[in-house]
């Protein structure tokens, strides 16, 4: 008999869906002859996203990428991948976003909420485990536990011999050595269970460093005024989060990176701040009186990172697959040649670099041919490089005369460059020092901000900045970790690179959005914000931090463990010393109410929270990564692996039962934390490839004719079974009405719902609200409009208001009685109806537009409904549609426009009404809903307003706030029709494979009763 292959998936991130996708696509060969058993452990329970990308979090914290640039399976471009999925199996994030919402367009460059990535990786992860599943041959398990100990199976000779593998220590794979077993592996949870495997894949993430301050004693601070110390930004809601900094608090961030972006814009735009649109397009921010009164940001810098390009996919058009101009994969031999000595962990390797003196001048030497070839052109650029080329090969070679000069300024070679580029006007100019610091010009941190949103919009190849930026430490990163990884540089060079180079990199290269960089320019403006820097050296004293000013108490909000595992009680009661910084004294004149550490720790095994490396380490199973000897011994605190990602032990031989990928192995690679990229050859999905590969090797399928057991077959808790028909119909006078109606199967409901659909929507598109609906007992009536996109008659650019009105009239009409469900623009119809007396029986608003007017125009950024009429453009483009311009007359005309109108309607409305409005919905006023429904309320009417926290009003945009609208929909029809049925809206899992099996659809004669 057969035993299964064993497989642990330690960390159920990101990188645990690309696992499983490869497992999926290696199925025939990893269940020949045999079983596969997968455990994927993940502390969060948030399978395929993990903490950082949890779905559940506020939608104000946005990728630093474009969802075009996002994907979760391997594609043509990877190398060695193997067996590739259809493409219309691997969509990048921007499809799989269109993909839910039915087929919508939706825009592919758009930079989507992490919370919806997050949804899009759970979503694949159940995707790609149910896939092996249906094998049959194949079980996955998910297990929310941390894993904090991996150690040999007790009883692994006794295993290895069932499973027919030898036992003589002298065959222990290739690797490993005689005195270490090669047997099973005992996976360890917090909790004391143990989970037996074969093969372990260890990709845990950022890790959870503990706290910069040990515990102690509290203290009072000045006027006793204690501080809650925020060490952990991630997650930015919940107990002990910084949502807790309650409204007119003074809070001060240490950090400026992508971290305090998140943290900033959750305190406003979270707290439903808004940002308008100003003179000349500069946006300025709309306090909400939630937000703190002040916030204040540290950071060795002062700055924030540049944005990224607003086209990412864009690269450079002066880099190639051996590298640039000057900074070439070629060029790396040559420099260690020069350089002499042996290189790290390397025996008779090449030269140790020094970063700064042997490295830095080439980048920014490319870096400002890049610039120049932008701004003059590729010939007249090639010529001023071909002027200095014998310099930079008497550098690169070690050329004592070119080296004892001004070399040990990063820009050296550069200006040499430079001297040859011509009469260039100052601000076009390439100034390496400026981009470092940019507030050394004196000009203001917004200003700044604001020129350098202009050149991210324009473009790579558009921008000579941007294009010297980007091309270099984004398109040539490759080339920067070539030189750096496995012991490239001096031990001292290396310090000097992880404290000082990837920081540069960070800014430079892995900002946020341009979006998201002109709202940070105006909370700037706005006085809300103030940026300083720290004093470097009182930054890296701690103890002279705390000097300058009385100790503060503080609640520390961390995960509860201390460096052994235990439960250090409730997150309040963490109390100790803490190190505010002192320019926010300053700028407060006070110690600050609030202080968030919003900057993510390097992760160092020695002092993480959790103890799965360290005490690998401490048994000699692994070691840690180091560079130089002696007193120069560098150790950033990650793992040592081989050149196939398998822990080194303290003997230096290698155990190919596990294999370590990501962060833990800062030090000896760089720039690991990364998404996958599509069509990039991406060096996540690469390492993934390498540990399939690795598996299928050491574990081969058996010999023919073994006795293969199956895994039991599970019910999937996760797909509900519809039990509907879905009927097609065409009603009205001459059929120009489109309905789909799903009933249930055995005919009893407990109503019906008729559902409007959004602008630009289509009934098939509504299916998850109607499957949600259906799941609590309802029939649900989709609509087609006449004149709008779907099976009614007429086309879009023909849409009007007062027709779609007439519209949910007449079919209303069919179904005396029903509840009434409307969406974004098609609110206001639906009022209007509901007002002329359709017979409904109550009505839920979704994301109402009671303000036509305000609405097109935060849309469309011009005010077309108040435009004098003979001015208007014959059509004018609303979300990808042209719209013509008899949609404005028609909704003046008919008194659709306006507010007053709208909450006029309402007061017509003779039926209960619950409107769902998001608390932030930048296209959706939401306090002039919540003005409309208070007074319709004072008036004795039955209305009732639901806010859900959301930011956004595109729902085909965004699933995770889809299905918090969609959850709160199916709760008021619940309520109208006097139901206490719990509500349970499905999860993006099952919602998704419940429309991939949708019935057929059937067009019956007549309209269903």
């Amino acid at each position: 008999m057969t035993r299964p292959l064993r497989v642990a998936v330690v960390g159920g991130g990101p990188r645990a869906t690309y696992a499983l996708e490869r497992l999926g696509a290696h199925a025939d060969a990893l269940t020949a002859g045999r079983t596969l058993e997968v455990h994927v452990f993940e502390r969060t329970g948030r399978f395929g996203a993990g903490s950082v990308h949890d779905p559940r979090q506020p939608l104000t914290a946005v990728l630093n990428r474009t969802a075009d640039e996002v994907s979760f399976a391997a594609d043509e471009t990877v190398t060695g991948a193997g067996p590739l999925r259809p493409p219309s199996e691997r969509p990048t994030l921007a499809r799989w976003i269109a993909q839910r919402s039915d087929g919508v367009p939706e825009e592919p460059a758009a930079w989507p909420p992490r919370a919806v990535h997050g949804a899009a990786l759970e979503e694949r992860l159940a995707r790609y485990a149910a896939e092996l599943e249906r094998t049959g041959c194949a079980v996955v398990h998910r297990h929310a536990v941390e894993v904090v100990e991996l150690r040999d199976a007790q009883d692994a000779p006794e295993r290895a011999a069932a499973s027919g593998r030898p036992v003589d220590e002298s065959a222990h794979g290739e690797g490993a050595a005689p005195g270490w077993p090669d047997g099973p592996l005992d996976v360890v949870a917090a909790d004391g269970r143990t989970w037996t495997v074969d093969d372990v894949l260890l990709v845990t993430g950022h890790g959870s460093p503990r706290p910069a301050h040990p515990a102690a004693d509290p203290c009072a601070g000045p006027g006793d005024h204690a501080a809650v110390h925020v060490t952990r930004a991630y997650p930015l809601d919940g107990p002990g989060s910084v949502a807790e900094a309650p409204p007119g608090s003074r809070v001060a961030l240490v950090g400026t990176g992508m971290t305090a972006l998140d943290v900033l814009i959750a305190l406003t735009a979270g707290r439903g701040g808004r940002f308008a649109r100003g003179p000349g397009g500069r946006l300025t921010y709309l306090r909400s009186g939630a937000e703190p009164s002040a916030i204040h940001c540290t950071s060795g810098s002062g700055v924030f990172p540049y944005a990224r390009p607003a086209v990412l996919s864009t690269v450079s058009p002066f880099v190639d697959a051996r590298g640039g101009r000057f900074l070439r994969h070629d060029v790396l031999p040559r420099l260690r040649r020069s350089r002499g000595g042996a290189r790290a962990g390397v025996e008779g390797g090449a030269g140790e670099l020094d970063v700064e003196r042997d490295l830095l001048p080439l980048v920014v030497l490319e870096m400002a041919f890049q610039h120049d070839a932008t701004l003059r052109g590729l010939d007249a650029a090639r010529d001023a490089a071909a002027r200095v080329r014998d310099v930079v090969d008497a550098f690169v070679d070690g050329d004592a005369a070119v080296r004892a000069g001004d070399d040990a300024r990063p820009d050296a070679l550069a200006r040499l460059l430079l001297a040859h580029t011509g009469d260039v006007d100052e601000a076009d100019r390439f100034d390496w020092d400026v981009l470092v610091d940019p507030l050394a010009t004196g000009d203001d941190l917004a200003d700044v901000i604001d020129l350098d949103v202009l050149r991210a919009r324009q473009g790579v190849g558009v921008s000579p900045h941007l294009t010297a930026r980007n091309g270099v430490w984004r398109d040539l990163r490759g080339v920067i970790s070539a030189a750096v990884d496995d012991g490239g540089l001096t031990a001292a060079s290396h310090r000097r690179f992880v404290e000082r180079v990837v920081p540069w990199h960070n800014r430079f290269a892995n900002g946020a959005s341009p979006d998201v960089m002109a709202r940070v320019a105006a909370l700037l403006r706005s006085g809300l914000v103030r940026v300083d820097r720290e004093d470097r050296a009182d930054r890296d004293d701690p103890v002279a931090h705390v000097a300058q000013r009385a100790p503060v108490a503080h609640r520390a909000f961390d995960d509860h463990r201390d460096p052994d595992h235990r439960d250090l009680g409730p997150a309040g009661g963490r109390r100790g010393p803490c190190a505010v910084p002192a320019p926010a004294v300053e700028a407060f004149g006070a110690v600050p109410d609030v202080l968030v550490d919003a900057w993510v720790p390097r992760l160092d095994v020695r002092t993480d929270l959790n103890p799965l490396y360290r005490r690998l380490v401490e048994r000699g199973a692994a070691s840690l990564w180091a560079t130089g000897s002696g007193a120069d011994t560098f150790r950033p605190g990650g793992v040592r692996v081989d050149d196939r990602h398998h822990p080194v032990r303290a003997d230096g031989t290698s155990d190919p039962r596990v294999t370590v990928l990501g962060p833990v192995l800062e030090g000896q690679r760089s720039f690991l934390v990364s998404a996958m990229r599509p069509g990039r050859d991406h060096h996540v999905m690469r390492d993934t490839v390498g540990w399939v590969d690795d598996l299928l090797a050491r574990h081969p399928a058996p010999q023919r004719g073994a006795t293969v057991v199956r895994p039991p077959a599970r019910p999937d808790e996760r797909t509900p079974t519809m039990g509907t028909t879905t009927t097609r119909h065409a009603v009205g006078t001459d059929g120009e009405i489109g309905l789909l109606v799903d009933a249930p199967s055995d005919g009893e409901h407990l109503g019906d719902v008729v559902v409007a659909p959004v602008f630009g929507g289509t009934a098939r598109s509504m299916f998850p609200f109607a499957h949600a609906l259906h799941r609590h007992g309802f029939r649900t009536v989709r609509v087609d409009f006449r004149h709008h996109v779907g099976s009614g008659s007429g086309d879009v650019a023909g849409t009007r208001l007062s027709a779609q009105a007439e519209d949910v009239a007449a079919v209303l009409d069919l179904y005396p009685g029903a509840l009434l469900v409307a969406v974004s623009l098609a609110t206001r119809p639906a009022v209007r109806a509901l007002a002329s007396g359709a017979p409904a029986g109550g009505a839920v608003l979704v994301t109402p537009v009671l303000d036509v007017t305000a609405t097109l125009r935060e849309v469309i950024g011009t005010d077309f409904v108040e435009a004098e009429l003979d001015r208007l453009p014959p059509t004018v483009d609303v979300l990808g549609y042209e719209v013509r311009d008899g949609f404005v007359h028609d909704a003046r005309t008919h008194g659709l426009h306006g507010y007053d109108e709208a909450v006029e309607d309402l007061a017509r409305v003779a039926v209960p009404v619950r409107l769902v409005a998001g608390d932030t919905d930048p296209w959706v006023d939401v306090t002039r809903v919540r003005a409309a429904a208070g007074r319709l309320a004072d008036d004795g009417r039955d209305v009732r307003l639901v806010e859900v926290p959301a930011a956004t009003h595109r729902l085909n945009r965004n699933p995770v706030v889809a299905r918090r609208y969609v959850e709160e929909t199916v709760r008021a029809c619940l309520d109208l029709v006097g139901s206490d049925r719990p509500v349970d809206v499905p999860s993006f899992d099952a919602l998704v494979r419940a429309s991939s099996a949708r019935p057929a659809v059937t067009e019956p004669a007549g309209v269903p009763g």
